[in-house]
């Protein structure tokens, strides 16, 4: 939920730390709730194996990171 309008972006890792996938890059949303998929594939548009990786979400005013498991 972003409490003001903010450029965001959303990035996608592997669990070595290494960019997978930039979902979303410096793009200007407004204030509330958005929701961001991810296909499973790399920048090439490749299909990464299942397993853990974890997404960061960037703004303005903060970071997140969190865990996330992708099934095949």
């Amino acid at each position: 939920m972003l409490p003001a309008r903010s450029p965001v972006s959303v990035m996608v890792y592997d669990y070595q730390g290494r960019l997978v996938r930039a979902l979303v890059r410096d793009l200007d949303q407004s204030e509330g709730e958005h929701v961001v998929r991810w296909d499973g594939r790399d920048e090439s548009g490749r299909n990464v194996p299942a397993g853990v990786y974890f997404y960061k979400v960037v703004t303005l005013e903060h970071t997140v990171s969190r865990k996330m498991v992708l099934t095949r």
